[in-house]
């Protein structure tokens, strides 16, 4: 998992994964790579190839409204209480 930014600078997995925020998995996937948005806009702007790319991404994107979705609605709730309702998908915040 790519935590980036402020967000990935100061948090302290163990309490974010003890509330749900986080996945509760081996530590060692978590990675912190810095500002993700700066080094995104300055690959774009320097690698003519990948900025064509992302010119022929930005035509597939489409909107999708998920509070229109059921299933997604269901899930999203269970997840707005911390720790998450469903504690089998959070093994050690139980210990």
């Amino acid at each position: 998992m790519i935590l980036a930014g402020n967000f990935g600078a100061y948090i302290d997995l163990e309490r974010a994964i003890s509330i749900g925020l986080l996945p509760d998995i081996d530590r060692e996937r978590f990675f912190y790579i810095g500002n993700a948005s700066m080094l995104g806009c300055q690959i774009s702007l320097t690698d003519h190839r990948r900025f064509r790319e992302r010119v022929a991404v930005r035509t597939l994107m489409t909107n999708m409204e998920l509070s229109e979705n059921p299933d997604f609605m269901n899930h999203y709730m269970a997840a707005l209480f911390l720790p998450h309702t469903d504690m089998s998908l959070f093994p050690s915040a139980g210990k």
